[in-house]
């Protein structure tokens, strides 16, 4: 089983596979099956023009559902004020 952990600062856990980045994390995502995600909101990234963050995750997790592609079971652990938000949609993608 493998798990991915995204986050462009904290240690990743033990046995999880690490994402530093959006682009890395769609690629991983893109070339491996995983079971769990973990996503931090704040990638280290920002753009106003093209935000690639946390939520631009669940985004691009979200249209692989709706085209029918194995999605990772969702963890949200940023500290950003955007978690209910990432949470809420995480609940909901890992409910349907």
């Amino acid at each position: 089983m493998k798990n991915l952990y995204v986050d462009d600062e904290r240690d990743c856990p033990k046995g999880w596979d690490i994402a530093r980045s959006y682009d890395e994390a769609i690629r991983l995502l893109s070339e491996e099956h995983y079971e769990y995600i973990s996503l931090d909101y704040d990638l280290g990234e920002w753009n106003y023009q093209v935000p690639r963050t946390g939520i631009t995750i669940l985004d691009w997790l979200e249209e692989q559902k709706k085209n029918g592609k194995h999605i990772p079971f969702i963890y949200i652990h940023t500290g950003s004020k955007h978690r209910r938000n990432m949470e809420l949609t995480a609940n909901r993608l890992n409910r349907d």
